[in-house]
This record gives C-alpha cells, sequence and structure tokens, in this order.
C-alpha cells in the first residue's frame, strides 16, 4: 500500500500550514473531547462496576501543553467514596489486579511528576488499599499532556462506501459533531474501535500482506479482534453515511497526501470480510484451518479461528477491483491438516446489503452432517493404509473390508466413538493390508464399509502389489 495514500475523505486537509490550534482552541478542544472519555477497557469496565469509588485527574488537564523546557508537573485528583491511599505512573499502565507498583501517596489529592523530559505523556492514576493492592475492581483513570509540543489539527471528509484511510497525525483526540473520544494510552494510540465506534463497518489493516480485520456492527467490535491505526499506513474502512470528524495530535514525519474516496474501478466492493460464530469447535481436528472460498471467482482466502468460536476473513484487492459482487456465492470449510475436506461446510450468496456493509456475519455448526466414510489414504496403498470417517453423533464404530465378490475380508472394531472428525493416524481406522488370518492380501480393488450404529457408507480402494 502506497503510504502517500494517508487521509480519506474529498476534502481532507491540514488546517494552517500546518495548523497549530491556538490555545483557547485546545481549551476548547479539551472540552469537547472531555465529553466522552475513551479508557482502556479494562479499566472502563472496572469503574462502571464500582458504584463507590471514583478517581478523576484534574490537573493536567487531557491535551494540556506545557512549555519546553518543564520538568515537573503539578498532579491534581479528585477522589470519591475512597478515604485510602492511590497510586500514580508515567507512561506505564497498571495491570488489572496485584500490587499497583507505582507511586504511592496517602492522603490528600496534590503530588508531583518529575523529571519529564519533552514529548507527550501519559499519567496513569489507580485507587489501592493500605497495602498498596489495587481496588477489586480497579478503580483506574488517565490523562495524556504534552511538553514543548503542539496539537494540530486535521479534518477528514469520508465519504459513505469503501475508503482508504489513514492517521494523519499521531493522534489524542478524535472528534465528530456527535461524539468525542478521547486517546488515552501512551503516545496517542489509535485503535480500529475507533473508527468502528465513528459508524465504519469493517477496518482492514493492510501491512505486511497479512490482513488483520475487525468487522463493527452498531459502533462496536462484533468479530475480530482490535488492533493498532498506525500513523501514516494505510487501512480500508466502510462508512454507509458521509462523516466529517477532527483529529486532533502531533506530527508524526510521514507525509500526508489529498484523498480520497477509494470506489470500486468494477461493479462491486474491492475489499470485503467475513466472519462469523463456528460452534462446536472443538469437534473439529486438532490443526485445522478454515478457508472462505468465492465460487463465482474462483478467489479462496485463509480465515483467522480463535478458540472462542469464531473467525474472520478478508478478501482485498488494492488495486480496487471487486472481490464480490451481489448474488456471488460464498463458501465455508475446515480442512484438516492432512488437507482433508471436512464434512461441515455453508454456503451462502450476497445480497446487495452485503456489499454496502462490505462485510458478511455468519454463524453455522461444525458438526457432521451424517455418518461418512471418507477415501483412504494413501490410495493406492501397499502395505498399509488409514481409514477416515465423520460421526454426527457417538456411535460403535466398525469398518469392514470385502472383496469384490462380498466375501468379508477384515473387519476392524473401533469400540464406540464421540461425535466428530476422525480423520488423523491417530483417529481413522487402520489397516495393515492383511486378511482375517494374517496373511497379506492380494493386489486389486476392495470394498471398504463403515458401520456407525444402525448407519452405513462403502467406499473403494486399491492394494498395490
Amino acid at each position: 500500500m502506497d503510504s502517500g495514500v494517508m487521509a480519506v475523505g474529498r476534502r481532507a486537509r491540514l488546517r494552517g500550514n500546518p495548523a497549530v490550534i491556538s490555545h483557547g482552541l485546545v481549551a476548547a478542544a479539551v472540552t469537547l473531547l472531555s465529553v466522552v472519555a475513551f479508557v482502556l477497557p479494562t479499566y472502563q469496565a472496572a469503574a462502571q462496576e464500582t458504584a463507590d469509588a471514583s478517581v478523576t485527574i484534574v490537573s493536567p488537564a487531557f491535551a494540556e501543553t506545557f512549555p519546553v523546557g518543564t520538568v515537573d508537573v503539578a498532579l491534581v485528583v479528585e477522589i470519591t467514596g475512597h478515604d485510602g491511599h492511590w497510586q500514580y505512573l508515567v507512561d506505564t499502565p497498571f495491570g488489572a489486579t496485584g500490587l499497583g507498583g507505582g507511586t504511592d501517596v496517602a492522603s490528600g489529592a496534590l503530588a508531583t511528576l518529575t523529571g519529564l523530559s519533552a514529548g507527550v505523556h501519559t499519567v496513569y492514576v489507580a485507587l489501592v488499599d493500605d497495602a498498596g493492592e489495587l481496588l477489586t475492581p480497579a478503580v483506574v483513570t488517565a490523562a495524556t499532556f504534552l511538553i514543548g509540543a503542539e496539537l494540530h489539527e486535521f479534518a477528514y471528509n469520508v465519504p459513505s462506501g469503501l475508503s482508504l484511510f489513514s492517521a494523519a497525525l499521531a493522534p489524542y483526540g478524535l472528534a465528530t459533531a456527535d461524539d468525542a473520544v478521547r486517546l488515552t494510552t501512551a503516545g496517542g494510540v489509535m485503535r480500529a474501535s475507533h473508527l468502528i465506534r465513528m459508524g465504519s463497518t469493517v477496518v482492514i489493516s493492510l501491512q505486511g500482506g497479512v490482513f488483520q480485520t475487525a468487522v463493527g456492527r452498531d459502533g462496536h467490535i462484533r468479530f475480530g479482534d482490535d488492533f493498532d491505526v498506525q500513523p501514516g499506513h494505510g487501512y480500508v474502512v466502510n462508512f454507509l453515511d458521509p462523516i466529517d470528524f477532527t483529529m486532533l495530535g502531533t506530527p508524526h514525519g510521514v507525509s500526508v497526501g489529498e484523498t480520497l474516496a477509494a470506489p470500486s474501478a468494477d461493479p462491486g466492493a474491492w475489499a470485503f470480510a467475513v466472519a462469523g460464530d463456528v460452534p462446536d469447535m472443538d469437534l473439529l481436528p486438532a490443526g485445522s484451518t478454515m478457508r472462505v472460498r468465492n465460487l463465482d471467482t474462483g478467489k479462496t482466502v485463509p480465515a483467522v479461528l480463535t478458540a472462542d468460536g469464531r473467525f474472520v476473513a478478508s478478501f482485498v484487492d488494492p488495486n480496487r477491483r471487486a472481490v464480490v459482487t451481489d448474488g456471488d456465492l460464498v463458501r465455508f470449510e475446515f480442512v484438516a491438516d492432512d488437507g482433508y475436506v471436512l464434512g461441515s461446510r455453508a454456503e451462502r450468496r450476497l445480497t446487495v446489503e452485503d456489499t454496502r456493509l462490505a462485510s458478511l456475519a455468519v454463524s453455522f455448526s461444525t458438526r457432521p452432517a451424517g455418518a461418512r466414510l471418507l477415501q483412504n489414504y494413501p490410495n493406492p496403498f501397499n502395505p498399509e493404509t488409514w481409514i477416515p470417517f465423520e460421526l454426527d453423533a457417538a456411535a460403535d464404530v466398525s469398518v469392514r473390508v470385502y472383496g469384490l465378490a462380498g466375501e468379508l475380508v477384515r473387519r476392524i472394531d473401533l469400540g464406540s466413538r464421540e461425535a466428530g472428525y476422525h480423520v488423523s493416524r491417530d483417529a481413522a481406522a487402520y489397516w495393515d493390508g492383511r486378511n482375517a488370518t494374517g496373511e497379506t492380501v492380494a493386489g486389486g480393488v476392495y470394498l471398504y464399509e463403515l458401520i456407525a450404529g444402525d448407519r452405513r457408507d462403502v467406499r473403494r480402494l486399491v492394494v498395490l502389489k
């Protein structure tokens, strides 16, 4: 991805040369950005669960700027519902539990941050007990401030549909007409969740040839993991309606070009995310992978499976050629580590709404559709082979090998087997190419049958000589 394609919007611009926000505008921006505090998720959830204790940083204010040469900054907090100790850390967040590990303040609401250097800093404040342990649940807040640095403003005008986005600044705040997002992580890190909160249905990172993907609905990530949005790098976003927002931050040294919606060069969508829930994932053999195939274009992409039973995959064409169009048939397949395409699969035909969202969310089970006998491997073989099979329910299982005249050659009793995919060499039926008396069978074609309870399935195999 060309790092010169940086901002998004028909009139994306830097205000000024670049626009250094005046003291009054900084104050106004801080007021606006304090409407909604976006703190680290763990801390935010904890604060919501603690009804009788809270802490707020009064000074330094968010995005407050101090002159070059400042080494000490007064820290003023406001605490309610807690009469004990509190701690602070500079540029290092607290853990979720345990000892705070910060500088302890036994009483009062004042402290001094010392030994500071020029640049951007974040101070973290946590309430602790007399032993220095974080309260349970933790009560933590943070504020970012600057020494000898200037805040700049960048205005985005983002059209609806797929666009290429890049952070024009190292950001410390984002503001729309209806919302404001405070970025309180050290260094002003922007996340995919911030773009989804503002209305993007998908955010796809284009770095390193590996597509990190977050799929959003109703302002929250529904599938995929949150990830950093690094200044100067390109990301795919998809807003359903045009949106204007402002970024506050500091320059990061990467030039920003004029931009730009990125409509598809062909009808359809040039970027598309597929994600969903996969119940019964524990039925899959160890090492199984998933792939998503567009049966109309022949394009196949791997999906990332997570331990919590979810997946996400992305089709992207950097040249903006359509990767999906309305009516395309998409198939979801699971593949064992030995290459077997497992019996559980699903298909979905894309709708106009799917391409408008540039993403598809599905849910389907990995449970096999029935008792199914798979092709033995290797085949042809000499002297041994493995016979894989699938079960949709637990059953007593046996495999029988017959000659073409119907005579029983070998019976292999496997006992009770659980539902799932018995395809690996450890789980499949094993035949050493011998009959019931231990003699090596003659070369030729044989039938083999799976018997699982009252269900049967038959295939052919070939013995080489």
